[in-house]
């Protein structure tokens, strides 16, 4: 008739932490009720049909499920759920490397499940059916945590149990399949009890850390993400091992399909990660050439982009004109106004000034209050022109300086904006909010229109 004192151990630790899960809750400490509440309902089902196949089942002599069994699971079909709500409150839970890597977790599982559980047992037989189904279930469980695991940056004590306890039911599962075949070992009730004790813990810690950041955090390749992968990665080389050490191989084409099948979604995810780096260079390399406060590229696209226009310009025989602009007595505006509205003025400024620009314009952060303009094909008196007209358009009643040079073809880049800058400073010097321009070297006032 079974295991007496194992069913019972099982009902009295299964009840108590049943119990234990609904005082946590009852709290409300988790922040996720129903999550917990079918986790709670999931565990319950699962004790009771442990504790019946423990106590009152034999599956050695059964060919159809039992009443044990059914619920068993009904116990997956809360377990499940509750795991799955967990995880889409963390917000996008199914990227396309997390399905990559769920399916070579589980084509690993998979494999060892039907070379040590499904295959020994047979096919045919409703044990080896529902081990290996038993065995399915739980790493899917298992698979929805660990991805949870994967999707927060700080794992709480909470989440680590739970993660613990739905291990330890796979273990339990495993060993119950194996002692179809051979003596039952104490370990199945001592897992289970174990496994137990770690969900009533995982409810009773349970925070709010565990609910879903204000912003998403990147998934990234951790060490236990590597290893995990890199374990089921060698599953198949690793079962082919271990038939041809006992000198049976039996599921040699399984293993052929099964290698080759992670084999290709190793390939996917590298494909997937290479492009994500790809897309994470490119979105640094854009903020390293952007201005926090203004938008506009700063000093080392200015930079980047001056040497490759002069060299344009000298290959083209093309004009080309650099402005430096200076905002008139910033010092003293933040001063009054303070450094809220000094930096509202840089943004409203720059915004003025580059929806005035031509397509192919650069207007740049140089420093400070200070912007550079860098104008392709643009004649020096055209030049002045654009560059007397932003004077006109800045905001907040302020005024500007500037200076603009030409680019003379044989000039190093450093050169051009060297004049620009002695004729911004002669702006200066002269009364501000005027334009200057410079040509071999010497400032020039430019009548203002």
């Amino acid at each position: 008739m079974g295991n007496w004192p194992g069913g019972v151990l099982l009902a009295a630790t299964g009840a108590v932490a049943v119990g234990a899960m609904l005082l946590g809750v009852r709290r409300g400490r988790s922040g996720l009720p129903r999550s917990w509440q079918l986790l709670t309902a999931g565990l319950l089902a699962t004790v009771v049909g442990q504790t019946l196949a423990a106590g009152f089942a034999d599956w050695r002599g059964s060919h159809l499920p039992s009443l044990a069994d059914g619920a068993r699971l009904v116990g997956y079909a809360f377990l499940l759920p509750g795991a799955l709500t967990l995880l889409h409150r963390r917000g996008r839970p199914w990227s396309s490397g997390a399905l990559v890597d769920s399916a070579i977790l589980g084509t690993g599982a998979g494999l060892y499940s039907w070379v040590f559980i499904v295959a020994p047992l047979g096919v045919e037989t409703s044990a080896g059916v529902l081990c290996a189904a038993y065995a399915a279930l739980d790493v899917a469980v298992l698979g929805l945590l660990w991805r949870l695991a994967t999707n927060v940056r700080r794992r709480t004590p909470a989440f680590q149990l739970l993660f613990v306890g739905v291990l330890l039911l796979l273990v339990g599962d495993v060993l119950a399949a194996a002692s179809i075949m051979n003596d039952p070992p104490v370990l199945v009730p001592v897992s289970r009890v174990a496994s137990y004790c770690c969900f009533a813990a995982a409810a009773l810690r349970a925070t709010p850390a565990v609910q879903p950041p204000a912003i998403a955090t990147p998934v990234t390749l951790s060490t236990r993400r590597l290893v995990a992968l890199a374990v089921a990665a060698l599953t198949a080389p690793g079962v082919l091992a271990f038939e041809l050490a006992r000198g049976d191989v039996r599921d040699g084409y399984l293993v052929v399909v099964a290698g080759g099948w992670i084999v290709l979604l190793v390939i996917a995810r590298m494909a997937g990660l290479v492009s994500r780096i790809e897309q994470q260079a490119k979105v640094l390399a854009e903020q390293a050439a952007t201005d926090g406060l203004t938008g506009l590229p700063n000093r080392r696209a200015w930079d980047a982009a001056l040497a490759r226009e002069t060299s344009r310009a000298r290959r083209d025989a093309a004009p080309l004109a650099v402005a430096l602009v200076d905002l008139d007595h910033f010092k003293q505006f933040n001063d009054t106004r303070g450094h809220l509205a000094g930096d509202e003025l840089l943004r409203t400024a720059a915004k003025a000034w580059r929806n005035r620009l031509r397509p192919g314009d650069l207007l740049c952060r140089y420093g400070g209050e200070e912007f550079a303009l860098l104008l392709p094909r643009c004649a020096l008196e055209d030049a002045v022109d654009l560059v007397d007209e932003l004077r006109r358009r800045t905001p907040g009643e302020q005024t500007l300086s500037a200076g603009v040079a030409a680019y003379e073809g044989l000039d190093e880049p450093q050169d051009v904006v060297a004049r620009a800058d002695a004729a911004l400073y002669e702006a200066k010097r002269k009364g501000r909010d005027q334009v200057l321009v410079s040509r071999k070297g010497r400032p020039v006032k430019t009548p203002l229109r």
